[in-house]
């Protein structure tokens, strides 16, 4: 790893016998940040606590003992993940073998050999690291498969997901959900006359707009191109006009810039309610973009609703 002491790993050191937490820490702390817990209670409330990146786990303490412990940290979903070492005098096999079943890393026995601690304790240190850096990539990954690239806005793909799970959580609790269709009014000629990296701005900034004006449970998603859906739940007709109203009415106030000059632009709004028969989302789609066609027809920079 690179970077400060901030970005170290932290190890946390668990052993009823303070001169056996001092060994330990004065070999270690090179290697990682060392917290320290006298008594397995603690040690728990440590771990759910602070961010911590590995454990050396004393199996003979009073209370609750080391297998205990570990019982418990792998239990709980919030330090499951925490690698753990035991440290014991026991050299029985059967200890070894109940330690490794509940999901321990390794072991390491007193008296300590400073080289095999360092080299056990450093090797769970890495794959921790490298495990830690794999769920982040995954995350990325995740979050770029559901986002539009451009806008920060969600996707097609998933805004039909989120579309679908709210619809049958609505219909179930007898709840409404609306949902708007949303285009730039003469989207081409801006591109035309500012060029595209002028409608990239524009894209953004209605998308970062969109997302201040509305609540922080509506979805904004970018369809394709200058077209947007903004998913309302628990929302019926009258707020649905009233946010779509507030929404169109702050997109003009936007300024961009291209080169010397400076524009703004509009946007039509087409509403529709999701109804109790729609057998998906697609037909309350189309209302909206059937609305949203008529809002474009009447003038353009207006709201209307699709029954």
């Amino acid at each position: 790893m690179t970077g400060g002491a901030a970005q170290r790993q932290t190890l946390l050191i668990v052993d009823d016998v303070r001169d056996n937490i001092k060994v330990l820490a004065n070999l270690l702390r090179d290697q990682a940040r060392i917290l320290v817990a006298t008594d397995g209670e603690t040690a728990l409330h440590l771990a759910a606590a602070e961010p911590i990146d590995g454990i050396l786990l004393d199996i003979m303490m009073p209370t609750l003992d080391g297998y205990e412990v570990c019982r418990r940290l792998k239990a709980d979903p919030a330090t499951h993940d925490i690698p753990v070492i035991f440290v014991t005098v026991l050299d029985e096999s059967t200890d070894e073998e109940a330690g490794l079943r509940l999901g321990a890393f390794d072991y390491i026995a007193r008296p300590f050999v400073p080289a095999i601690v360092r080299a056990r304790v450093g090797n769970m240190l890495r794959l921790q690291a490298t495990t830690q850096g794999l769920r982040r990539a995954n995350a990325q990954l995740k979050e770029m498969a559901a986002t539009d690239a451009l806008t920060g806005a969600v996707n097609r793909r998933q805004f039909f997901i989120l579309a679908e799970h709210e619809r049958v959580r609505c219909l179930r609790a007898r709840r409404p959900l609306s949902l708007a269709m949303l285009d730039v009014d003469h989207f081409k000629s801006i591109n035309d006359t500012y060029g595209h990296a002028a409608g990239d701005q524009v894209l953004i900034g209605l998308v970062a707009e969109a997302c201040r004006l509305l609540r922080q449970s509506d979805v904004v998603a970018r369809l394709g191109g200058e077209e947007f859906a903004v998913l309302l739940p628990e929302t019926g007709r009258d707020d649905a006009l009233a946010s779509a109203e507030r929404l169109r009415a702050g997109i003009p106030s936007l300024s961009f810039n291209a080169g010397a000059d400076t524009f703004s632009v509009t946007a039509s709004v087409g509403v529709a309610l999701i109804a109790d028969e729609d057998d998906d989302i697609d037909a309350a789609l189309k209302r909206a973009d059937v609305a949203l066609y008529e809002a474009k027809r009447g003038g353009r920079n207006q709201v209307r609703f699709g029954a």
